[in-house]
């Protein structure tokens, strides 16, 4: 039996509910403690009485999506404040519940928690194919990719081991990506 620190992206309920079967199955044979925030959070409090909360940015939309820039800019002023909760945080549970691994639904501060305290770590991500396939994007939305996303994977380091999430067959072959 593992323990497993399980931290889920609380942005929408796409993490949360795949998250969700995940988690189900691996409590039938490992203990989990379960962090997220927002949206995903209380996707996940559906089924997980004892997900504990972190802090996160606020998102602002338009016209239904993200609106990218705003969002980055107002809450380029929040980074630190979210920053020391969530690693206090962290610390907590890391200390207390000793884990063997933590597995990052698309969540940096699973990230960041693991290589602090010395802790393997799997992402699991659809995000991340942007970095293994090309896609054509007319000149705006290349420039919002990289202005925006491609920035924001920049904040997840490396982990022990990817799991991307797709579809498409990646472009090029990268090491511990399955």
């Amino acid at each position: 039996m593992a323990r497993i620190i399980y931290t889920a992206c609380g942005v929408g309920f796409g993490h949360g509910s795949r998250s969700t079967i995940v988690i189900k199955e691996l409590k039938k044979k490992h203990e989990i403690k379960i962090v997220s925030y927002d949206a995903g959070l209380s996707f996940l409090e559906r089924n997980f009485p004892d997900v504990i909360e972190m802090k996160w940015f606020k998102l602002f939309f338009a016209a239904n999506k993200v609106d990218k820039p705003l969002t980055f800019i107002y809450n380029l002023f929040y980074l630190p404040f979210v920053a020391i909760n969530n690693l206090l945080l962290f610390r907590k549970i890391i200390k207390e519940f000793k884990p063997d691994v933590i597995i990052s639904d698309f969540d940096v501060n699973g990230l960041y928690a693991g290589k602090l305290f010395g802790v393997p770590v799997v992402l699991v991500t659809n995000m991340h194919m942007l970095r293994h396939w090309k896609t054509k994007l007319n000149w705006w939305d290349s420039l919002v990719c990289k202005l925006t996303d491609e920035i924001m994977l920049d904040f997840f380091i490396k982990p022990n081991h990817t799991l991307i999430i797709s579809i498409y067959k990646p472009d090029k072959e990268a090491k511990n990506v399955d």
